[in-house]
């Protein structure tokens, strides 16, 4: 909204699912797209029932369906025929903007690594889409090992590790890499210690990581803990350390450099 208000084309964009960290205010904000890690939707024959007629033929008689409505229909149907047209035309016209902007590297179809790919269709084409800032959110789930944390983070970090280097080496190609900063949070932290399961259980204070181009890396910000033992001020028992930052500080950087 505060960017919006400013002047900027802001493009607030989610991979898979919505996040209310995106959301501004509903009475002035954009609302958030939705992107498919597979790429952007089309609609086809073969969402329809009827197979005979091609999509050609069909989507008149849809538009028609779903064009303006009579006085006494509702407000729900109303809503509903406004944002299919709307999406629909929309969807198009992005399908057809990333079909020219396809990517330089070679990304593997692997979750995290597909999300990165259309986000870096979408960095890529930000000319075509009018936009001048562009925030994307991806959700990245199965890391709560409470069972067997060794196995389960070789299998995630690795995929971490190879969906990173493609995107950064993408940016590069792009000659975005200065123009991006990638953040990586998680919702709450692990214990040190393991469990009887040789898994971790949930803490508090954790860590958060973040590169790009413009960021001075190689640092650590907040207090390190001196030692993994119990005797460590921030240790609480059972290896849940303290925080010694509020995990929303880092933003005040990021938003001063947006």
């Amino acid at each position: 909204d505060v960017f919006e208000n400013k002047g900027y084309t802001v493009g607030p964009n989610s991979i898979n699912s919505e996040t209310p960290m995106l959301g501004g205010d509903p009475g002035k904000g954009r609302k958030i797209d939705v992107l498919p890690y597979t790429g952007i939707p089309m609609f086809t024959r073969q969402s329809l029932v009827n197979h005979r007629d091609t999509i050609a033929q069909i989507k008149p008689l849809i538009m028609e369906l779903n064009s303006e409505s009579a006085p006494e229909n509702g407000v729900h149907a109303n809503y509903w025929s406004q944002h299919l047209v709307n999406n629909w035309h929309k969807s198009d016209t992005l399908r057809a903007i990333l079909e020219k902007n396809p990517t330089l590297t070679t990304f593997s179809f692997r979750g995290l690594r597909m999300s990165l790919k259309i986000i870096s269709q979408m960095i890529r084409a930000h000319h075509d889409r009018k936009v001048n800032r562009d925030v994307f959110f991806i959700r990245l789930g199965g890391y709560d090992a409470h069972i067997d944390v060794k196995t389960n983070l070789n299998t995630h970090i690795d995929d971490l590790n190879k969906g990173f280097e493609a995107f950064r080496a993408e940016m590069v190609k792009q000659g975005n890499y200065d123009k991006v900063t990638v953040l990586m949070q998680s919702e709450f932290a692990r214990t040190i210690t393991p469990n009887t399961s040789d898994g971790t259980d949930h803490a508090w204070g954790g860590n958060y990581f973040m590169f790009g181009g413009g960021v001075k890396g190689g640092r650590i910000l907040g207090e390190y803990p001196g030692t993994f033992w119990d005797t460590d001020p921030t240790n609480i028992g059972r290896g849940r350390l303290i925080p010694t930052m509020s995990w929303d500080s880092l933003w005040f950087g990021i938003f001063q450099w947006y």
